[in-house]
């Protein structure tokens, strides 16, 4: 009978456990949030019953070991009710793709091992952001093509990617082309569960390929499930009605849209009727279709 009352005590303890809701501490770590590094220091360390804290933009942080060093602490107080820390890297941009990996390497010196030693789950979640606010799309696919399959495939950290472009000449249609290539052959090539992809082009005129390519590109990413938005966005941010977007089938839950654009197989509300013309002659383009491909 003893046994079984062991056995009893412990299931009822695990269970109790289960039922006990989380206290979560989040701190907006980035330049921008405003909040002074006394601040953050303080609440982590008066942290003793929190048991998940998330650290959002810290690694970037100039005085970021400050933080980490009360991280450390709190980790190491007999107090620490601690079960996840995770580290959300929202905005790591691919020019500086390799200091952030020596700041991730100074964080890890700081806690990963006495994280491990005390059960402590430590996640981190980054996005790589390829911008080009100089209108250089051909940047972002020179860096698809050569660096990301170098790098990013033997990085577990990196689970999304943002790509904002820049086609303001619609006779430079080619380069973003391109980049939808690269990103044909990223999904391809590096088979690997993203948490999404979004790809944003401002645009001063509707490219002509504009439709095709979007419906290859999205093609593409429902044969990989790969969750990818794509948007399509006038310079003048003023003229909702001219944005019209696209969303995988994954993708339509992490990028919920207002009712007035369309996403998905359907068709943009626009008041182009170039556009809506192009959209009419490629209907139902993009289809969930095993081992098909696409050629712009």
């Amino acid at each position: 009978m003893g046994g079984l009352s062991k056995q009893f005590n412990k299931v009822r303890q695990i269970l109790k456990k289960k039922g006990n809701k989380s206290k979560i501490l989040d701190l907006e770590c980035g330049s921008k949030s405003g909040n002074c590094t006394e601040s953050l220091v303080e609440q982590l360390e008066e942290a003793h019953d929190v048991t998940i804290v998330t650290l959002t933009d810290s690694l970037q942080r100039f005085d970021n070991v400050k933080i980490f060093t009360a991280l450390k602490k709190l980790v190491l107080s007999p107090k620490c009710k601690l079960e996840v820390v995770r580290m959300k890297e929202p905005n790591v941009r691919a020019a500086e793709y390799k200091r952030w990996c020596f700041k991730r390497t100074n964080f890890l010196h700081h806690c990963y091992q006495l994280c491990k030693e005390r059960e402590i789950r430590l996640l981190i979640d980054a996005t790589l952001v390829l911008d080009t606010p100089e209108g250089k799309p051909q940047d972002v696919s020179s860096w698809l093509s050569t660096h990301f399959p170098k790098t990013i495939p033997e990085d577990p950290d990196l689970n999304s990617i943002k790509i904002r472009l820049h086609a303001l000449n619609s006779s430079k249609d080619q380069q973003v082309y391109s980049v939808f290539q690269a990103l044909i052959v990223t999904l391809i090539n590096c088979q690997r569960r993203w948490k999404r992809i979004e790809c944003g082009v401002i645009f001063a005129t509707v490219p002509k390929n504009a439709v095709p390519q979007t419906e290859a590109l999205m093609e593409v990413a429902e044969t990989y499930r790969a969750p990818l938005l794509v948007r399509w966005q006038p310079l003048d941010g003023a003229n909702p009605r001219g944005s019209w977007t696209r969303t995988s089938t994954a993708a339509q839950v992490l990028f919920p849209q207002p009712h007035n654009i369309s996403t998905g197989k359907g068709w943009p509300v626009t008041g182009s009727v170039m556009v809506q013309k192009a959209l009419e002659d490629t209907t139902a383009s993009t289809v969930c279709c095993e081992g098909s491909s696409s050629v712009f």
